[in-house]
């Protein structure tokens, strides 16, 4: 007999408009760049294989991130024609997985649309803890800064402290 485990699960769509081209904005979400535009980052992060030192399919890195713990990241598509990567993120402290796809869409010279699909789910009744306190909390004020921290680094060059 199967064993099943009926896993805690928050998916969310959403799309983040910028009046910026869309391979400006598709090369920020690599974690190498996110050094750039994200405070903090180098403190966090840490790139465990990349051919290029940048994203690219089948690329790792790890984080650290206070509050979430570690882990490990797998960029299991990247495109930078389409303008599309997909992470596979492993939260081994919290026993739960993300699955997080971006697609850059150009709407007219010089303004696009980052559409986003994210989805977390917890792997055991830890994970589903994490799951629900993270969708109550963390989930809301990731999707609210991170468009934030882009646009400011896109129009000043320097990062944006969210604290």
């Amino acid at each position: 007999m199967q064993k099943k485990f009926n896993g805690r699960r928050i998916a969310k769509k959403v799309s983040w408009s910028f009046n910026h081209d869309s391979e400006h904005i598709f090369l920020l979400l690599c974690p190498t760049k996110e050094l750039d535009w994200i405070e903090g980052w180098e403190n966090v992060h840490t790139l465990i294989c990349s051919e290029s030192g940048i994203a690219e399919r089948s690329c790792i890195f790890t984080t650290d991130v206070p509050g979430e713990g570690h882990s490990v990241w797998i960029a299991s598509k990247y495109s930078l024609e389409k303008r599309n990567v997909e992470y596979v993120k492993f939260l081994t402290d919290k026993d739960a997985v993300v699955h997080w796809e971006m697609t850059v869409v150009e709407k007219e010279t010089g303004k696009c649309s980052v559409e986003v699909d994210y989805i977390i789910t917890g792997l055991s009744e830890k994970g589903n803890a994490f799951v629900n306190e993270f969708g109550r909390n963390q989930l809301p004020a990731l999707f609210e800064g991170l468009p934030k921290m882009i646009e400011y680094y896109m129009n000043t060059g320097k990062k944006l402290s969210l604290l």
